[in-house]
């Protein structure tokens, strides 16, 4: 019976714990998986939380460089706008963008230069000459090219360290600078140590490079690329620095996270850029959440690493978790079956809620970023002092303009919206604008160009546009920032001509012009300084003006000088103008005369000089007191000529009455004879030093003198013998010459004689012509020259030529360097007074063994020198009769035609004896033949005088021949009743040897 009750109460109870059992593990069941969502829940919120924070961070690292990089871009658009800038243009555009206010952890703004290995030396000498005199390009190697950092502002000692730098020398940044070039963007370097560091304090860092190309050069291809870049704007940066001072860090601790950055893909030691810990923390171990997120940084990955720190986790609900777990088993307990449900229940609202607290977290994340991102835009319009303005791009119609818009045009915001872009440009320059916008220059993304804009009052003022396309809302619009440029240019060009302008004055100077710095090396070196001193710029700029131009002597006095100057600012010898002596390239030296100034610059003092070379002053002053040793000379043999013709006038006149009375005594007789011969000598004598001396009478008139050299040249043939050979040069074109033709050809006689004597076994005489202007220059060598037009007639031999200390004596009366008996010494005074007398100049030029030259200059027709007081002549007889002129030369028939018309004759012409015959078989009347003697065509003179005597019979005749033997002389004397006029003859000459003929002469 015991058994039977206790069977059922059994079987009861064991379904009962059963499902107790069953009850309370599926409550525990329920109440785990309760615990579990609850945790995963929160460990979702806060990873989302976490995950936002990192890409919070990350986009603000990212834009940060990527805005740094667009003031690189701004930099790049100064260098398209100019074909040159400036250091300190540079450094303005640096200040005016206030990096160190407005761009925290960037250290500067640079530009670095491309040097071919070839322009290296040049390239540091400009800019040592620009005021850096250490400058050169580091570190030390053969490379080509160079990427040499010229600009880096603010130029402070830290970035001093980094002043000719080459770049490429480093491979890290070579290749970014490389991927800028290529593709025509801006590149960021890896991780680099910057030369600015110092042993104290080492960051990494990296560099954002910019490309500059050669204005103009077309850039399609990597190649063209690569031939038109001239050089890069960089940024340098100091990773920590950026992110500690652009409150990035700030950003991170406030979020309560740990950030690492590494340069490139993945997590490597040496690859670290920047770590917010201390690196001796081993916090990420125990770190509830680490991110590691890859990003491209303008193009260049960087690594981010994130932590969760105490401070991010002390905020996550840690604590939800167990609360459920105790109040599931509490439930559990009460309602198994219920907890499963709703466990089952919990897990399915804790999966929806988390995702979409995600879905939340983003799209919160998104519309922050929009709204950030449009009240930056909207500040960096509204706010930019700059004109900014945007535009529809189909219809060139105004959309928004900011404040610095209306205040620069003078439009009212109300009337801008209403107007086109083209309202704002000169009507001429519309149609290029229209051209531009339509395919002629635009190309998409950034454009940046120069250009004129007109204000609302008409003023024309020149800009620097930037335009960039974008799209808005389907409708494409362009946003373009304007930067009046007018003042810079007109700066520009005003810098420009003033330097242009001194250059020029410095470039033309007669003086050389040299400038030294504080550490006695040359900075310039004009083309003046290059022809007197041997060197060329080149050579000279850089060197020690010591070493250079300054002879050993004084060269240690030149130190002193320098030292006491640069200790006291004291200098004896500046403001003054002394005299010194000066070294030459080939190691000789010259006299100068020195000026020398200092001038006080920010790099310190340079000293100005300006030398005039004194060789010309020096050697125009010993012409000068030759000139006036030979003007004294002729005073003296002038006033003793002038003395000595008395005296000899007395004797002539009265020789003749003394020979008269002893004719019948033989010995009287021939002492009464060589009284006159020495009479007759010391006459010739006189006239040679009257002619010295510039008071023999001159008839000056125009001459040919190509003309007049050929008759000499004909004349001298048969003169100085086969021997000689004669070579005239004549320049066509010559000018004519101002002076006595009669004296000009005796002048050039003499010459020919006198090369002949130097010539005595043959040789080669030259005459030559030519049409020469002597200027200040010469004149300054030479004091007797008044500058002006000349004709100059050379005389040269190739005959054994005059030494050196002989030479400025060969124009002095009596002078002769041939035996005794052979010379008066009188032919080259006679010439150089002549020459003088004549308003000219002579110049002779000779070296023993090479011959001698002898260059007579005679003032041009029309601008004749004030000549020497000539000596009056008595006025020209003139008469009224008719002459018959018979002469075969048409210039010299012409000239005498035209002299005796201008004596009051009437005159009748012919070129030869068959003319002449035909008008006096025509019956012409006549009252004189005046003929020459030689003449071609079967008759010569005295043939054609007695046919005319045929047939008119007696008959007046004056012949006139250049030459000594011919048909009317004989044995040294004329024949009986024969007139002789010899060629070359004066106005006077002719007219009193007429008159004689009509008045005395009776037959031919």
């Amino acid at each position: 019976m015991r058994e039977r009750t206790r069977g059922p109460v059994g079987s009861l109870r064991a379904p009962g714990m059963l499902w107790a059992a069953l009850t309370l593990l599926a409550c525990l069941i329920a109440t785990t998986a309760a615990w579990y969502a609850t945790k995963s829940t929160v460990d979702a919120r806060a990873r989302a939380q976490f995950d936002f924070a990192a890409a919070r961070l990350v986009d603000a690292v990212r834009e940060r460089v990527s805005s740094y990089g667009q003031v690189l871009w701004g930099g790049a658009g100064l260098f398209a706008a100019s074909s040159e800038v400036t250091r300190e243009e540079w450094r303005a555009y640096v200040q005016a963008l206030g990096i160190e206010e407005r761009l925290p952890g960037i250290q500067g703004l640079g530009f670095a230069r491309i040097v071919p290995a070839s322009e290296r030396e040049a390239h540091i000498a400009a800019v040592r000459a620009g005021g850096f005199p250490d400058y050169t390009i580091w570190p030390e190697g053969e490379r080509d090219p160079y990427t040499t950092i010229v600009y880096l502002e603010p130029f402070e000692w830290r970035n001093q360290r980094a002043f000719g730098y080459d770049m490429f020398s480093e491979p890290v940044r070579r290749a970014a600078m490389q991927q800028a070039r290529d593709t025509d963007q801006a590149a960021v370097s890896g991780k680099v140590t910057l030369v600015q560091e110092t042993n104290d304090d080492i960051q990494s860092g990296f560099l954002i490079y910019v490309p500059i190309y050669r204005a103009g050069a077309p850039l399609a291809s990597v190649e063209q690329r690569r031939a038109a870049l001239t050089g890069y704007v960089f940024a340098p940066f100091r990773v920590y620095d950026l992110i500690r001072l652009g409150g990035l860090a700030r950003q991170a601790s406030d979020a309560g996270l740990g950030l690492e950055i590494y340069d490139g893909v993945g997590v490597q030691k040496d690859a670290l850029l920047f770590t917010s810990r201390d690196p001796s923390d081993n916090a990420l171990a125990s770190a509830a959440f680490v991110s590691t997120i890859t990003e491209s940084v303008s193009e260049h990955p960087w690594t981010f690493r994130f932590a969760a720190l105490p401070a991010f986790t002390a905020g996550i609900d840690w604590q939800r978790p167990l609360v459920v777990l105790l109040a599931g088993l509490v439930i559990s307990l009460l309602a198994g079956s219920v907890v499963g449900t709703l466990v089952a229940k919990r897990a399915q609202a804790v999966e929806v809620n988390r995702r979409l607290s995600v879905e939340i977290a983003r799209q919160e994340q998104a519309e922050r970023r929009l709204r950030q991102s449009e009240t930056k835009f909207r500040s960096l319009f509204s706010f930019n002092p700059l004109p900014t303005f945007a535009y529809d791009a189909r219809t060139l119609q105004f959309i928004e303009v900011n404040d610095a818009t209306v205040a620069k045009y003078g439009y009212s915001r109300a009337e801008l919206e209403t107007m086109r872009i083209t309202d704002l440009r000169p009507f001429e320059d519309v149609p290029r604008l229209l051209e531009h916008l339509g395919g002629g220059g635009r190309r998409p993304g950034r454009r940046v160009g120069e250009w004129r804009h007109m204000t609302k009052d008409g003023q024309i003022i020149d800009v620097e546009v930037t335009a960039d396309d974008m799209e808005l809302s389907g409708r494409q619009i362009t946003l373009t920032v304007v930067q009046d440029i007018t003042a810079r240019k007109k700066a520009q060009e005003s810098l420009i001509e003033s330097e242009r302008m001194a250059r020029g004055i410095v470039e033309t100077a007669l003086d050389a012009f040299v400038q030294m710095d504080e550490s006695g090396a040359v900075v310039d070196w004009n083309a003046q300084a290059e022809r007197t001193f041997g060197f060329s710029r080149e050579e000279a700029i850089g060197r020690q003006l010591a070493s250079l131009i300054v002879p050993p002597a004084f060269r240690e006095a030149h130190r002193e000088g320098l030292a006491r100057f640069l200790c006291t600012g004291q200098g004896s010898l500046l403001g003054t103008r002394f005299e010194t002596e000066a070294l030459r390239r080939d190691g000789s030296t010259v006299r100068v005369e020195l000026a020398v100034t200092a001038l006080r610059r920010r790099s310190g003092h340079v000293f100005n000089g300006f030398i005039r070379d004194l060789t010309e002053k020096l050697a125009a002053d010993e012409q000068l007191r030759q000139s006036q040793k030979m003007d004294a000379v002729g005073q003296l043999t002038g006033g003793i000529a002038h003395d000595f013709n008395n005296i000899l006038t007395v004797i002539t006149g009265t020789i003749e009455i003394l020979a008269e009375g002893v004719a019948d005594r033989p010995k009287l007789a021939a002492i009464a004879q060589m009284i006159d011969e020495a009479a007759t000598r010391g006459a010739e004598l006189t006239q040679g030093l009257l002619a010295f001396a510039r008071r023999q009478p001159l008839q000056p008139r125009e001459i040919d003198v190509n003309a007049l050299l050929g008759d000499t040249a004909r004349l001298l043939r048969p003169t100085l013998g086969e021997q000689i050979e004669i070579e005239a040069r004549l320049e066509p074109g010559a000018w004519h010459a101002h002076a006595d033709p009669g004296q000009l050809s005796t002048a050039l006689i003499n010459l020919a004689l006198n090369a002949r004597d130097a010539m005595p076994a043959g040789g080669k005489l030259t005459l030559e012509t030519g049409n020469v202007v002597l200027d200040e220059t010469y004149g300054r060598m030479n004091p007797d020259v008044r500058p002006g037009s000349y004709v100059m007639i050379a005389v040269s031999d190739t005959g054994a030529g005059i030494p050196a200390p002989l030479l400025p004596k060969v124009f002095e009366p009596f002078f002769t360097t041939k035996e005794t008996g052979k010379g008066t010494g009188l032919g080259l005074s006679m010439v150089y007074g002549f020459v003088k007398q004549s308003g000219g100049h002579i110049k002779i030029y000779s070296e023993e063994g090479c011959g001698t030259t002898i260059k007579v200059y005679l003032p041009r027709t029309g601008e004749a020198a004030a000549a020497g007081e000539a000596l009056p002549v008595a006025r020209p007889e003139r008469g009224h009769e008719t002459i018959l002129v018979v002469e075969d030369d048409p210039l010299v028939r012409n000239y005498v035609v035209a002299q005796l018309a201008s004596l009051g004759y009437a005159t009748l012409a012919a070129g030869n004896a068959g003319e002449a015959l035909r008008l006096v078989d025509e019956g012409a009347a006549f009252d004189l033949l005046f003929t020459d003697v030689i003449m071609p065509g079967g008759l010569n003179g005295r043939q054609l005088a007695e046919e005319v005597t045929k047939r008119r019979g007696a008959v007046k005749v004056l012949y006139t021949s250049g030459y000594t033997e011919d048909a009317i002389v004989h044995h040294g004397r004329l024949d009986p009743g024969v007139a002789l006029l010899n060629k070359p003859y004066r106005k006077s000459e002719l007219a009193r040897k007429v008159r004689e003929v009509l008045d005395t002469v009776r037959a031919a």
